[in-house]
């Protein structure tokens, strides 16, 4: 009987010197792979400063759910942990963005509340960052000059995240194009993955027919 080949997985950390850690998961591939045996193909993971143990635990995720055969099985998982974690990748990337265009949001409010409602657009945008700032640093909540604004416009504190949602709207939305064509990728993979399963079962029950009939 010829021995199946053992397969390494190497799975990079990501930390502040780059290091990589060395992970060794090695079976046969005639064997079922499932438990803490792990079938991992070699390919690039999670990049420099992503959490590489959250990237593990989608892979073991997609691995104890679709339970890889063989080689091929596995590299469809791998291929699926992988489009899985490029679309979280994006979704972290929005909030980032998000997150980085509050104290443009902030002062745009502040303008539309103060200024804009009497035709005076001489606001000094400096002094208003600076606003922005101990608005954010004490918490929007608790700013009450702040929180006149927003009444002032029939709004409450989540119009912040929507007014920062449309100063980047064109830069969300080739994001969220792109989650859709890596959603889209990841599904066929795993029709790829069901339908390969469904034509090696099929193999596997006509040799086991044979070997019966024969035996018979």
């Amino acid at each position: 009987m010829t021995r199946s080949p053992e397969i390494e997985s190497d799975l990079p950390v990501a930390n502040g010197d780059q290091s990589s850690r060395r992970r060794k998961d090695v079976v046969s591939a005639a064997e079922p792979l499932s438990g803490p045996q792990r079938y991992l193909v070699s390919g690039p993971g999670p990049a420099s400063f992503e959490n590489a143990d959250d990237y593990d635990q989608i892979l073991n995720g997609m691995t104890d759910a679709l339970e890889p055969r063989d080689f091929i099985e596995a590299s469809f998982v791998k291929d699926m942990t992988d489009h899985y974690w490029e679309a979280r990748r994006c979704k972290r990337v929005i909030t980032t963005i998000l997150n980085g265009s509050i104290r443009e949001a902030i002062v745009r409010i502040i303008k539309m509340a103060r200024y804009q409602a009497q035709f005076d657009f001489s606001s000094d945008d400096d002094a208003l960052g600076s606003e922005a700032n101990r608005i954010i640093e004490t918490g929007i909540e608790k700013n009450k000059a702040f929180q006149a604004d927003l009444k002032k416009l029939s709004l409450d504190v989540s119009a912040v995240t929507d007014a920062a949602y449309l100063d980047n709207v064109d830069e969300i939305e080739r994001l969220q194009r792109l989650m859709a064509n890596v959603e889209g990728r990841r599904l066929v993979t795993l029709r790829e993955f069901d339908r390969y399963r469904a034509s090696t079962s099929r193999s596997e029950q006509r040799s086991l027919t044979t070997v019966v009939s024969d035996g018979g």
